[in-house]
């Protein structure tokens, strides 16, 4: 689960000094649930805590956090076109502020109000050349659509689709020696984390007696280069069951080319 400078961690540690979470975080396993109920609805849930860490800023394990989710809990069900249940929760939420602390964050965020921050000091996945240090705008939400999610072309979608997980979007500001931003350089970092989804056709109808076919698609697709855009999977899984996915942790990086 890497990037240039990035990493996104997720499973247990063996111990706290390894650990990238904050003290009395204890690390659990990653969850990945995936399957058709009697009635063969097809239903999906993640559970785990993630930190995304940035290398560049050195130190020991802790001082790379700067973004650390405890207790994620996703899960979606596909019933009829006017039954898709979804759920996307955390417990807690840490956030490297302005001042360099990771802080514990208590206003959690939400589709109505989500978390947004500037000027946080981390940088991007990729190193941009010229820049000295750098600088990130963060925004943190609730996945709520189906293409919110990052997919594989293997990713399966239907008629009626249903989607939850967290959205994280960062966009990093090269800064130079003199201090000022580098125009043209500003590199984008989507996340999803603990996407899960379901689909199932329009006449769908839930029953006992006609069996849904089951499939496992899976698959990677390599980093982007700097200076072009692309998808990069980190921890990706793929769970089917009929038309359904479950998907544990991606990224995409986008780095804005400057037109003359």
């Amino acid at each position: 689960m890497y990037g240039k400078n990035y990493e996104v961690n997720l499973g247990k540690f063996g111990s706290e000094a390894d650990s990238p979470f904050p003290a009395g975080v204890e690390t659990t396993e990653f969850k990945v649930e995936a399957e058709l109920k009697a009635t063969h609805v097809p239903a999906a849930s993640v559970e785990a805590n993630f930190a995304l860490r940035d290398f560049k800023r050195g130190g020991e394990t802790l001082n790379t956090t700067v973004l650390a989710f405890k207790g994620v809990k996703t899960s979606v069900e596909c019933g009829t076109v006017d039954e898709t249940t979804t759920s996307t929760a955390v417990d807690a939420l840490w956030l490297r502020n302005q001042e360099g602390a990771l802080e514990a964050i208590t206003d959690l965020p939400t589709v109505e109000k989500p978390l947004e921050r500037k000027d946080l000091p981390f940088g991007a996945p990729l190193t941009v050349e010229g820049a000295v240090t750098s600088k990130s705008d963060i925004k943190i939400s609730p996945v709520t659509k189906f293409d919110q999610l990052i997919r594989l072309k293997s990713w399966l979608e239907s008629d009626v689709n249903a989607a939850a997980g967290w959205q994280v979007d960062i966009v990093t500001h090269a800064v130079d020696a003199e201090g000022k931003v580098l125009e043209g350089k500003d590199v984008t970092t989507r996340l999803v984390l603990g996407g899960a989804s379901c689909s199932v056709p329009k006449d769908f109808v839930a029953t006992e007696e006609d069996p849904v076919p089951t499939a496992v698609p899976a698959g990677y697709a390599a980093p982007a280069a700097p200076g072009e855009s692309g998808t990069s999977p980190l921890g990706f899984t793929l769970l089917g069951a009929g038309a359904l996915l479950a998907g544990g942790a991606a990224f995409v990086v986008r780095r804005r080319r400057h037109d003359h």
